[in-house]
């Protein structure tokens, strides 16, 4: 007889981060190409993905093969599957996309004509098959802080110094390299978190400074023609692509933690939980609304104000299409189908 399996507590200032993160997104592909405020977005939107899995990584050490199978699996069906079935369904049908989906790349997800954005969750697979087993190892010495910091400070160089690659890595293994550094630096974190959880006066101090800081860094100190864009390793200026995107990150991630005591906190909780499902959706119906908000004078004179208001109702007809999708097939959003079992 099989025991149950205990479900993880869900921390719902982490739902709320993630809520945050994906609406980033979003709004990110609604804003003008080219506009500074796209270009702030990009400064640390990515990598607050990551440090946000990173606030959850437990260290894995499966005991036999039978278990790293299963974990492997497990991770299988949350990233990669969702990602294939998505990408062939936007791509163009032929045996050649198919192929070029498995493999993973952006560059690849673009030449099927699939949608772009889509390279985040091969990349994520990677990430999260890399950093338990690293983590494992750092808390398996002396000093589990000291060497998780240098595994960190490791992934990031090599996807500095790995070569390019027309068509991109497959799964694109370099960018995850560096999601995963961003990983274990969001795992670093946690026990400063914990500590914070029960001191919401100064987590606000140190979100409000933390804001300030990024505000600064990218108003005054960044050069006006950095540009990030982490899905091809384009990071600019390292030291002001760090202090972006940890400034930026760590400001999301007190404001929702601080948001977490809010009577109201419910909408942002549930964006969070259904952040994957956002991502699959979102991407060329943003495109089609930002356009039918074009056909509006007032709109197309405000292009900040339009992808504002774009990207917020993206966000909630993707939930309502997610919603419906998790009814009929949830496989395809990540979810599991919930099974009740007789008595």
């Amino acid at each position: 007889m099989k025991q149950s399996e205990e479900k993880p507590v869900r921390l719902t200032r982490i739902d709320i981060a993630r809520g945050i993160a994906i609406f980033l997104v979003v709004l990110g592909h609604a804003l003008p190409t080219g506009g500074d405020a796209k270009r702030y977005v990009y400064y640390f939107h990515m990598p607050l993905f990551f440090l946000i899995s990173g606030l959850l990584l437990k260290a894995e050490k499966p005991a036999s093969f039978g278990e790293a199978l299963s974990v492997f699996g497990k991770k299988l069906r949350a990233y990669y599957v969702p990602y294939v079935v998505w990408g062939l369904i936007y791509a163009q049908f032929g045996l050649e996309n198919i192929f070029r989906i498995l493999y993973g790349s952006r560059p690849a997800i673009m030449d099927a004509d699939s949608v772009s954005s889509l390279w985040f969750l091969p990349v994520m697979l990677l990430a999260a098959l890399l950093c338990p087993p690293l983590l494992s190892l750092a808390q398996g010495t002396g000093h589990p802080m000291v060497l998780t910091g240098v595994c960190a400070a490791c992934l990031f160089a090599v996807s500095l110094l790995l070569p390019g690659m027309d068509k991109g890595y497959p799964l694109g293994f370099d960018i995850a390299l560096a999601g995963a550094a961003f990983m274990l630096l969001g795992r670093m974190i946690r026990p400063l978190t914990d500590v914070l959880v029960n001191r919401k006066k100064l987590t606000v101090i140190l979100a409000m400074a933390f804001s300030v800081l990024f505000v600064l860094s990218v108003l005054f100190l960044t050069p006006a023609d950095m540009h990030v864009e982490m899905y091809r390793g384009g990071y600019g200026n390292l030291f002001f692509f760090f202090l972006n995107a940890l400034s930026g990150s760590f400001a999301v991630i007190l404001w929702a933690m601080a948001a977490d005591s809010l009577p109201f906190k419910g909408a942002a909780v549930y964006v969070g939980q259904n952040t994957l499902g956002i991502l699959l959706i979102h991407r060329r119906m943003v495109k089609a609304v930002t356009e039918w908000m074009k056909a509006y004078p007032y709109m197309e004179t405000h292009p900040h104000l339009r992808a504002l208001a774009a990207a917020l109702c993206t966000l909630v007809l993707s939930l309502l299409i997610n919603g419906l999708i998790k009814l009929c097939l949830p496989e395809l959003v990540g979810a599991r189908r919930s099974l009740q079992t007789k008595k």
